[in-house]
């Protein structure tokens, strides 16, 4: 929790950190007012979980996803999934304000004066899943002169995630001075931040599948998948201020103001904002087979070749920042290194400002790991199981700005057991994480198994109709419903 304390902190002393390193008693806070920082973030995810839901007139392989499996589905079949939402408030669990308050006071401990008036900031955490129609399906079998086949077309969105962020009422009067000759001249500034921050990202997947048997033993299948991913950030920092010296105001984002020389290039602009939309579409493929051992027992392989997500779209970056500012004295152990250098701060033109260039791109890539798995099942009576073992070979990860962040998945098991209408499903894969740069530099890897925890059970509602329940513990705890039909 504490690079989230941090994150939450950077936030809030964004603005103050303009006099953090100068290291000068005459420097001091008289109000700080943190004010209101309300998070939401909701998650729907379905990317370790295989295809939730209902599976009609099937053994237990066919949980397995392994394309082969729809040559065993017996009736024309419809279905689909919801995911039901739900959000829960962190700092009913966690005193994140605490750990808020006391970044604060460390921060901010050697400007406080006896008059300086503090009023710590209010961090409202709220973390949820997201609602709504995640997949659907449309199964049809029928008759072949060699046995029999079974189409498939679906839609369904493996991942979706919502962040919302809200902050107001941010607001510091600094007390600095400058040394003018054998003149000291006290200066003030105040400001006022307010922030707005949205993302959105989504993952969909279009499928179109085709399974048949031969003779009574074999069975094989393939997918065509169409994956489409969409990522879109808007974040607005809206930053107002004045300073104040010898009884003289000067206001930040005035375009009146006479002392900025606007025609010749100068500013006096405080606002700071980034948006981003990014979209693009792939396609891969998964092929399986399947080989009837004996009565009860069935082994099966499977090959999915995934793709890498090309995402094109447009990046803005709008940072401006106050001459006087040295940025990276925040990453430096120097002593000799300051934030702030009085030389370059203008008497007549203190709320002067200039435009910060960053690095943006307008390609993002995603990439999506391949897998080759073995299959064993055994189904007898009302009771069956399977055991699966995979392979990946690639990275879940992104290429961003010269930079790669993600997962090397390496192995990967899964146990599903199945005792008439209710099923576990078991499994774990084991990760490396990754990030480094176009260089191949980068942070040591670190392992990280993912595991796996789903319980389900399916009910028989009549007339063809068919109710799935599933409750994810692990990855992504969550409630799935699923409605089928059969005909």
């Amino acid at each position: 929790m504490r690079r989230k304390s941090y994150f939450i902190v950077a936030f809030i002393l964004f603005v103050t950190t303009s006099i953090r390193a100068q290291n000068q008693p005459e420097n001091a806070i008289l109000l700080f007012d943190g004010g209101k920082l309300d998070i939401h973030f909701a998650i729907s995810s379905h990317l370790l979980t295989r295809s939730p839901g209902l599976i009609v007139g099937s053994p237990s392989f066919a949980n397995s996803s392994n394309p082969a499996a729809l040559a065993f589905v017996t009736k024309k079949f419809f279905r689909f999934h919801v995911d039901l939402g739900g959000s829960s408030r962190i700092d009913v669990f966690y005193d994140i304000n605490s750990r808020v308050k006391t970044e604060v006071d460390q921060a901010i401990q050697q400007y406080r004066s006896p008059d300086s008036e503090i009023v710590y900031p209010t961090v409202s955490p709220e973390v949820g899943l997201q609602h709504g129609l995640t997949s659907f399906a449309l199964v049809l079998p029928m008759a072949t002169t060699w046995g029999t086949s079974t189409i498939m077309a679906s839609f369904s969105q493996p991942l979706t995630i919502n962040v919302n962020a809200l902050g107001t009422g941010f607001t510091t009067l600094i007390e600095t001075c400058k040394h003018v000759g054998d003149q000291d001249m006290i200066v003030h500034m105040r400001l006022l931040m307010d922030m707005n921050l949205s993302f959105h990202t989504e993952v969909a997947q279009t499928q179109l599948g085709f399974a048949t048997t031969f003779g009574e033993r074999w069975a094989v299948g393939s997918f065509l998948n169409r994956y489409s991913m969409s990522a879109s950030l808007n974040a607005k920092f809206k930053i107002d201020g004045i300073m104040e010296t010898a009884g003289t105001e000067f206001a930040f984002n005035d375009p009146y103001d006479p002392r900025i020389d606007f025609a010749a290039g100068e500013q006096n602009d405080l606002n700071q904002s980034v948006t981003a939309d990014f979209s693009g579409n792939a396609w891969g493929m998964k092929i399986g087979g399947l080989y009837q051992l004996s009565p009860c027992f069935t082994a099966g392989t499977t090959l999915e070749l995934n793709p890498t997500l090309h995402l094109a779209g447009e990046m803005t970056v709008v940072q401006n920042k106050i001459p006087a500012l040295n940025a990276d004295a925040l990453l430096s152990d120097d002593p000799d290194v300051t934030l702030v250098d009085p030389t370059k701060l203008h008497l007549d033109k203190l709320t002067m400002t200039e435009s910060v260039e960053n690095p943006i791109d307008n390609f993002l890539d995603l990439k999506l790991p391949s897998s080759f798995g073995l299959l064993l099942a055994y189904r007898t009576g009302v009771f069956s199981s399977s055991f699966q073992w995979n392979t990946y070979f690639g990275e879940f990860a992104y290429d961003f700005l010269n930079e790669s962040r993600g997962l090397k998945l390496k192995q990967g098991f899964d146990l599903d057991l199945r005792l008439k209408s209710f099923n576990l499903a078991l499994g774990v894969i084991f990760a490396e994480t990754i990030h480094h740069n176009a260089d191949k530099e980068g942070n040591a890897t670190q392992s990280l198994p993912l595991p796996k925890a789903i319980l389900g059970s399916q009910f028989h509602l009549g007339q063809g109709y068919q109710l799935g329940v599933q409750m994810a513990l692990a990855p992504v705890p969550g409630l799935h419903l699923g409605m089928g039909y059969s005909f």
